[in-house]
């Protein structure tokens, strides 16, 4: 039995197939034949359907089509260029919303094969609730002609997306972590505190806000566009705040280990809850302070004052709070951090992930 892995970027993932670390871009495409599948994908082509001039214009045209519609595009041209493999396959593993909807129209308008969709929700109840009366409508027929399953690993999105297409075609499974690539170092911690994230539901602002009431330095590593935002709004970085961007896993990772605490502010939403750098810095025994957002708020184990220190969305004062407790006291650092590994290993690693998402896939053929 054949997957078609449909990657969102996979130019870039292509690159990362020859770092020193690639698991989770691969959505346990690695783990395949484990299981007893075999898998096709576009790595081969990649560079002819996401970067030609022509590929570009199409989506141009057809994403100026669908949002004029009242709809959400993505990378049609994509998509439509991977029609053979599509014929090819038993089942598609669709990773991302931006690759998503395009095959969901496309075989609902019969322009490409037919077959089994797996549907991976980043944030589709985010788009979908924006929509109209009409056009949710013609997309709940869409993903109910076309969609076998859709993974959420937000538990909140999970809810909200089984009211729009049902119990039986919606599930929630958490996601997990490399628990051998991520874990503790024997390292000296600095006398920073550390922010990792580049989605935009990431609470920034208030990061900076905080900024200003405690005499630590911040590390926050994020992407140039997020970092652009936040210059544009902030005519003045507090000066104990470093930006960086773009930062190469391995050196995120060594930024971890060395990082006294972790903060991750989120602001209220359904799919997002730093749940990625979450999992890594809880995998590598850190302390982490993480908003308590919908996506996170069951289903990962999470134990206030055991695990990690939840803290509610927006609130500056339990933000401050935490941190200020957490430099203040080693031992209670340390013990979330054992306890955070333990949660991790047990419960989220990046095996058990992958056993979840084949026993959905295997169930859908």
């Amino acid at each position: 039995m054949k997957i078609l892995y449909l990657f969102a970027d996979s130019t870039a993932r292509k690159e990362m197939l020859h770092s020193d670390y690639n698991t989770q871009h691969l959505y346990g495409q690695d783990y395949a034949t484990r299981y007893g599948f075999s898998t096709l994908d576009d790595l081969d082509i990649c560079d002819r359907t996401e970067n030609n001039l022509y590929g570009k214009i199409v989506d141009f045209i057809f994403n100026k089509i669908c949002v004029s519609l009242g709809g959400w595009g993505g990378s049609w041209h994509k998509v439509f260029s991977l029609k053979q493999k599509i014929a090819r396959a038993d089942i598609i593993l669709s990773t991302a919303d931006r690759v998503g909807i395009p095959l969901v129209f496309l075989q609902y308008l019969k322009l490409v094969p037919k077959k089994p969709v797996i549907y991976v929700s980043i944030g589709l109840f985010e788009k979908l609730k924006k929509l109209k009366p009409h056009r949710l409508a013609l997309y709940q027929k869409v993903f109910a002609q076309n969609v076998q399953k859709i993974i959420c690993y937000g538990y909140v999105e999970n809810l909200k997306l089984k009211k729009i297409f049902g119990e039986a075609k919606v599930q929630f499974i958490p996601f997990g972590v490399d628990t051998q690539y991520f874990q503790p170092q024997n390292t000296e911690e600095d006398n920073y505190l550390l922010s990792i994230g580049k989605d935009p539901n990431r609470d920034f602002d208030l990061l900076l806000n905080i900024a200003r009431f405690i005499k630590e330095k911040i590390l926050l590593i994020t992407s140039k566009a997020r970092k652009q935002e936040i210059e544009k709004r902030w005519k003045v970085i507090p000066h104990n705040v470093s930006i960086v961007t773009d930062v190469p896993l391995s050196k995120i990772r060594a930024s971890i280990s060395h990082a006294r605490l972790v903060i991750l502010p989120v602001k209220e939403n359904s799919y997002s809850g730093a749940t990625t750098t979450l999992l890594q810095t809880m995998a590598m025994g850190k302390a982490v302070v993480v908003t308590k957002t919908g996506a996170i708020k069951k289903g990962y184990h999470l134990e206030h004052n055991k695990n990690c220190i939840l803290v509610q969305p927006g609130n500056k004062k339990e933000l401050l709070q935490a941190i200020r407790y957490l430099l203040k006291n080693v031992s209670s650092r340390k013990n979330l951090g054992d306890n955070a590994r333990k949660t991790v290993q047990e419960y989220l690693s990046w095996e058990n992930y992958v056993h979840n998402l084949f026993s959905v896939i295997r169930k859908s053929l």
